[in-house]
This record gives structure tokens, C-alpha cells and sequence, in this order.
């Protein structure tokens, strides 16, 4: 288990001291970890966000982007949830553990909104951002817990997902690679659709479109310039790296 995800865990145990068997509010994943502790990537494991209701009903936010509705039921420590049996593991005040050990072992860790702040906060506090020069100015590698915002989305990647049209062939992979300015502005912008012929029109495109709506990353509170890279592999399933 890699330092930043063990530092993670030890924020959270400090921040739900107190119990608090309520499952009824809403949850965002923090990590998923196969159960010998090694954390999951966005490749292998969606990005889920779940709201449990007390009229029995979940609402799933899936990949920031895809949202549905469905059942669930829970019998003592077990929760049966879209068809699928976890058990919970831990629940506090601040912390929810789901459990799935059936056709594969995984924890899901998810914590409230409050909780969710204070971990990134006092991570990004602790975290040794690489970064590099380009043109005389210092460019920082985006990082899980700090990125830079495009208006209007909850995360860039949700951009790409909605104005890339899905491709239903084999190998078809968009890459994208750009610096968003400590003022907000793009430079050095660069990408590639590997199934499309004409593929540089639509890059161009969705580059335009994002003009003149980014918020610059901050580290120490101060706008510093940062390295955006996006790559989204197409076929019989999605998936998406950032590195």
C-alpha cells in the first residue's frame, strides 16, 4: 500500500472517532482497494458515488457523470445493492466501508462531504508535487486531489466524456495534452483520435470550446501553472488514464 494511500486511511481514523450507524446520507468513493491493499485505478474500478435515501431507494453517481437510481436492502451487517451483496465492513460518523467478496475481493472506501475536504486538504499539504520548466516557468503535474477546474463540469474528465462521441471500435484511442496557465489560459495544447481520419478538426474543437473557463491549480493557496494529460481508450468498454 503505497505511502499516500496508508497517510489517507490515517487521516480518516483520526476524523471518526465517533460512531454513528447511519447509512442514510451521501457517500463519495475515496478509494477501492483489492483486500490485499493495493489500490485500484481508474482502468480496472469506476468512480461511484452514492447516495443511500430511508425510502430504500440509492442514487448512484457513476464516474462523476452517469446517474441512476435503484433498491437496496440491508440485513444486519450485509447491504444488497444494485444485485450486488456487500458487507459493511465499518460504518462512523464520517467513514463508510463496503465489502464485495464474491467473484473478486475489493473494499470500497467512501466518506461524507466534510470528511472527503479535510482528507484532500491535509493530503495536499503533505504532497511533493513533480513538475518541470517549459519556456522558463515552473509546470506542475496534476495530481488525484489537485487539479485544476473547468466552469460549469465537476471535473475536466467529465468534459471529455461528454463531448467525445463514443467509438465502438477496437484500439481507438483520444489523447489530449495541455498546460493550464497560472492565469487560466491554454498553452501548448496537443491531441490525437486515432480512429477519425480528419482527427486534428475535432481536437481543435474541444480544445476551443474549453477556452477562457479554466481555473488555475493552486498549491499554497497561490495559481500555479499545471500539465493537463487525458487519455480515453474506446471499445467494448471505456477507459480512461490521466498519466
Amino acid at each position: 500500500m503505497n505511502k499516500i494511500l496508508l497517510f489517507t486511511f490515517f487521516l480518516i481514523f483520526q476524523i471518526t472517532s465517533s460512531q454513528e450507524l447511519n447509512i442514510n446520507k451521501n457517500w463519495v468513493m475515496n478509494s477501492a482497494v483489492d483486500c490485499s491493499g493495493k489500490k485500484l485505478k481508474r482502468s480496472q474500478e469506476n468512480h461511484w458515488n452514492v447516495t443511500f435515501k430511508a425510502n430504500g431507494f440509492a442514487t448512484f453517481i457513476i464516474n462523476k457523470d452517469l446517474k441512476k437510481e435503484t433498491p437496496f436492502k440491508i440485513n444486519g451487517d450485509n447491504i444488497n445493492l444494485a444485485n450486488v451483496n456487500y458487507k459493511i465492513s465499518k460504518i462512523t460518523k464520517d467513514s463508510l466501508i463496503l465489502l464485495e467478496n464474491s467473484k473478486r475481493c475489493v473494499k470500497y472506501l467512501f466518506l461524507t462531504k466534510s470528511a472527503t475536504q479535510q482528507v484532500k486538504a491535509e493530503i495536499i499539504k503533505k504532497q511533493a508535487y513533480k513538475h518541470f520548466m517549459h519556456n522558463g516557468d515552473t509546470v506542475y503535474f496534476t495530481t488525484e486531489y489537485n487539479a485544476p477546474k473547468l466552469k460549469n463540469y465537476e471535473s475536466y474528465h467529465s468534459y471529455f466524456y461528454k463531448k467525445l462521441p463514443y467509438f465502438n471500435k477496437p484500439d481507438c484511442v483520444a489523447q489530449f495534452q495541455f498546460i493550464v496557465s497560472k492565469n487560466g489560459e491554454i498553452l501548448n495544447p496537443k491531441g490525437s483520435i486515432s480512429c477519425l481520419k480528419n482527427d486534428q478538426k475535432k481536437v481543435t474543437k474541444i480544445i476551443e470550446k474549453m477556452k477562457g473557463n479554466w481555473t488555475p491549480m493552486l498549491i499554497d493557496s497561490k495559481p500555479v501553472n499545471s500539465l493537463i494529460r487525458e487519455k480515453i481508450t474506446y471499445g467494448k468498454t471505456m477507459k480512461l488514464s490521466t498519466h
